[in-house]
């Protein structure tokens, strides 16, 4: 997925090699605190603990959740990297939005989100979950097409959150 970096962003160190990138106006107010990198499976965050001093109880405080402060949600990383902390790249949502947003599961049967090889009918399968049910989208011969039924629906419904495949549906030559 392409990354809209701000011209001026800048980086903040991290542990392990990380770093994070943010607005430049961010900066040197996220500079007063020592971040480090948390490594959860697929994704990597920039986190703090929170000082003894400081309103609120003692915690772990993730960046980009310090940087959209206050939120009535989940702050949802658009390009899908925890890393890419500028402001135009996070967005308040519900769960579901966030989800809706995902990369493609481990272990799947194709490389592409929403589809997957079925041996009894010897085609690729498109589906997306839609109101907690899954929605068959079709069978395939060919697993670029399926993708692309995948995409078309992941736009129609989850507009801004979709994670399509391909950047536009006549994509998919590779």
């Amino acid at each position: 997925m392409m990354s809209n970096q701000p011209l001026d962003a800048k980086r903040i160190p991290l542990s392990q090699g990380y770093f994070a990138v943010v607005d430049a106006s961010d900066y040197d107010w996220l500079m007063q605190w020592k971040w480090s990198a948390m490594v959860v499976p697929n994704i990597v965050y920039a986190k703090r603990t929170r000082r003894k001093s400081e309103v609120g109880s003692r915690g772990l405080v993730l960046m980009h959740r310090e940087i959209m402060a206050p939120c009535s949600g989940i702050i949802d990383h658009k390009d899908r990297i925890g890393l890419h902390n500028w402001r135009s790249n996070l967005r308040d949502c519900t769960q579901t939005e966030n989800s809706r947003n995902s990369r493609k599961r481990r272990g799947a049967t194709s490389k592409y989100l929403g589809v997957s090889w079925h041996k009894g009918d010897d085609a690729w399968h498109a589906k997306i979950g839609l109101h907690g049910k899954v929605l068959h989208l079709g069978c395939y011969g060919d697993e670029i097409a399926a993708a692309r039924a995948y995409d078309a629906a992941a736009r129609k419904h989850f507009g801004e959150f979709a994670n399509p495949n391909f950047d536009d549906l006549r994509a998919g030559a590779e």
